[in-house]
């Protein structure tokens, strides 16, 4: 398939840094879904039908972000030797991390 990057915002190799395809993005939903699905599977008892499709919504979101950051800085930072690949992965962690708590943030108003 075909691998947009970020950096040169050109169509480039499967495989480059900071590059994002259609079916690694419907990957990155579907994985970062089914987590969230199973997150809160263990707590459906202590949260409305409502409040579980929304965290189920804010916690697919926010993995995601984590991953899309994860292409976003590669390309921009780690590629440029700016940042090594552990930075790179603990700045992806912390965006997916913000967006869960921002869920959670949004479940308890």
């Amino acid at each position: 398939g075909r691998v947009w990057i970020f950096a040169t915002s050109r169509v480039g190799k499967r495989g480059s840094q900071g590059g994002v395809s259609w079916p690694g993005s419907l990957a990155t939903l579907a994985g970062a879904g089914l987590v969230s699905l199973a997150a809160v599977f263990l707590v459906r008892e202590m949260l409305t039908t409502g409040e579980m499709m929304l965290a189920l919504l804010c916690g697919t979101l926010a993995g995601a972000a984590g991953a899309f950051a994860d292409s976003f800085l590669g390309a921009y930072l780690e590629d440029k030797g700016i940042l090594g690949n552990e930075e790179v992965n603990l700045a992806c962690t912390a965006v997916g991390a913000w967006g869960g708590l921002l869920a959670a943030g949004l479940l308890m108003t």
